[in-house]
């Protein structure tokens, strides 16, 4: 089952993307540029390329995954939640960065959404998002970027493979 690829030799400076996403999670900020569904949140911002330490990362993946500020998104889940086995609407894949609780495995599930395989990871990964996959928090909130792409998850990983 295809599902996941890392991407190893992909250069990325954790810090300091982390540090650009926590400087959003401040008291009264939760809420108006992190959009909210129950404890799943994300932000969205125009200016994800502006910011150099991301834009070094999208300058080392082909050109022609357009990837744009839209397709980019820092993701939170709050700690003790369970992102259930889903599979992605319209996103076929995604190249996802982990930045905190690396303790916390993708969770990979079969065609019938029995886990598979956790999958531990600290380097940024190529995701089937049309394949089962979820996650399960523990004491602290997960936190990573997410590079949402929309061409079928093989062709991705052929074209990605020289970064694994």
């Amino acid at each position: 089952m295809d599902n996941h690829l890392p991407l190893t030799k992909l250069e990325i400076d954790h810090d300091a993307i982390f540090g650009i996403i926590k400087n959003m999670i401040t008291p009264g900020f939760l809420g108006t540029v992190w959009h909210n569904d129950e404890q799943y949140h994300e932000l969205r911002l125009n200016d994800w390329l502006d910011i150099e330490c991301i834009n070094a990362v999208v300058k080392q993946l082909p050109k022609d995954l357009n990837i744009s500020n839209s397709r980019i998104v820092a993701e939170m889940l709050e700690r003790n939640f369970t992102l259930p086995a889903h599979k992605d609407g319209t996103r076929k894949a995604s190249v996802y960065i982990p930045l905190t609780c690396l303790d916390c495995p993708l969770e990979l599930y079969n065609s019938d959404k029995q886990k598979v395989l956790e999958y531990y990871h600290d380097n940024a990964t190529l995701i089937n998002a049309q394949s089962y996959h979820g996650t399960t928090t523990k004491q602290k909130e997960k936190i990573g970027l997410q590079f949402s792409l929309y061409e079928e998850y093989s062709v991705l990983e052929e074209r990605l493979k020289h970064l694994s």
